[in-house]
């Protein structure tokens, strides 16, 4: 897992003490006082063994604020960044403790502005593209279907191929729109909600038509989101 930092220059105007106790108060995530710093680690997530998963963690050092959080495979770089600058800004607000450098922490939010922009467009730019491939893919076996009939009974062959191809594409475009990732979720939780918190994978596939490692992937991503944790 990889990590992504910054660090904003300041003069703390606090001891380390006064300002643990600051955000202990605060009830800032989990706390280490060393001799001149406060290290704080705010866990947003963890993933199914219990393990941190998204956090971020921040050192109040004596001439700086150090910022660094996890960019787990997959994840975006702009969100965990976005992430990162909302807790940091939380953390100045409670600790009220620097005289930050103002240039770089004007830096800072209009590096956060450029990628609030961005993910914006290259969010609509994903749906856009995904949606184009599905219509395209579609088309082509239509398409190929099509010129197989004409070619009579000497394609047979082929044109049953390509017949069970597009039943499973149209069953994956089915999959797709009938059992997202979304649905999926809130199907958990409210099995959750249903069962005093509990859930039995093998019977919760049987009753939902869905395979166990499916809804473990659908575990993994509440808790991973923070919608869930193990017992």
């Amino acid at each position: 897992m990889d990590d992504g930092s910054f660090s904003i220059t300041g003069r703390r105007s606090i001891a380390p003490r006064k300002l643990y106790s600051r955000l202990s108060d605060a009830g800032f995530g989990e706390l280490e006082q060393t001799k001149n710093a406060v290290v704080a680690k705010s866990v947003q997530s963890e993933d199914i063994e219990g393990k941190p998963y998204l956090f971020v963690r921040l050192e109040f050092a004596p001439g700086a604020l150090h910022v660094s959080y996890s960019m787990p495979e997959g994840s975006s770089p702009d969100e965990r960044f976005l992430a990162a600058c909302k807790i940091a800004l939380d953390a100045l607000q409670y600790a009220d403790c620097y005289e930050l450098d103002r240039k770089e922490f004007y830096q800072v939010l209009a590096s956060a502005i450029d990628r609030s922009h961005a993910m914006l467009g290259t969010n609509a730019g994903k749906l856009i593209a995904e949606k184009q491939n599905l219509e395209s893919a579609l088309a082509s076996a239509k398409e190929s279907s099509a010129m197989m009939r004409a070619q009579g009974s000497k394609c047979e062959t082929l044109l049953l191929e390509a017949i069970r191809k597009n039943e499973a594409l149209s069953a994956r475009v089915s999959q797709l729109e009938s059992v997202s990732d979304a649905v999926l979720c809130e199907q958990i939780m409210e099995w959750l909600e249903m069962h005093g918190g509990k859930i039995s994978v093998l019977e919760f596939s049987r009753a939902k038509g869905i395979t166990p490692s499916r809804v473990e992937e659908g575990l993994d991503r509440l808790m991973k989101n923070g919608k869930i944790k193990r017992i």
